[in-house]
């Protein structure tokens, strides 16, 4: 099942072998996780705590800030602003090419600049992309997976400064897809 003490080490092996895809089917499998065609990520409206991660939101709760699921749908976050870290992060197994987010939030995040979405290349230390959250609401962001990224992690990261700054957002959900070539 899902709780079972070997599957975590068994998606981590398959990880570090960048056999991700097939990490995904058996996390699926297992957590009995099906998968609409053309859904690229797990549970985007954050209601879905009953699967595993590392393929659904890993939530942070730690001296970097909180993140939780909200009753009804949602995450809200908090970033102390003290130190740098992710707050809600999800694997990821999407094809290479150019990838459009949308954020839907309740209101305007409090110090928005200081939370980002990233993405990264699973072994990478850049991101290939990353964007402040208060300029992902409500608008597209792109962003291009290349050829040799089989697995990328998708986070929501809190980045302080040298005045710490608590942040706060209420985020409803992400709209990932693939852009069309030629569209």
């Amino acid at each position: 099942g899902p709780s079972s003490a070997w599957l975590a080490p068994l998606l981590d092996s398959l990880g570090k072998a960048g056999q991700f895809a097939r990490a995904r089917a058996i996390w699926a499998s297992v957590g009995h996780v099906h998968f609409d065609r053309g859904v690229l990520v797990f549970d985007p409206d954050f209601t879905r705590s009953d699967a595993p991660p590392p393929f659904n939101w890993t939530l942070t709760s730690s001296t970097v800030g909180l993140a939780e699921r909200q009753r009804g749908a949602g995450l809200h976050v908090i970033f102390y602003g003290q130190e740098d870290g992710a707050l809600a992060s999800e694997l990821l197994v999407l094809r290479p090419g150019i990838y459009r987010l949308t954020t839907v939030a309740v209101g305007s995040p409090t110090n928005g600049d200081a939370l980002l979405w990233a993405v990264t290349c699973v072994g990478g230390k850049e991101p290939l992309a990353s964007i402040p959250l208060s300029a992902a609401v409500g608008r597209a962001w792109s962003f291009t997976i290349p050829a040799d990224c089989p697995g990328q992690r998708l986070e929501l990261f809190g980045s302080s400064s040298d005045i710490p700054k608590q942040s706060e957002a209420t985020i409803r959900g992400i709209i990932l897809v693939q852009e069309t070539p030629g569209a």
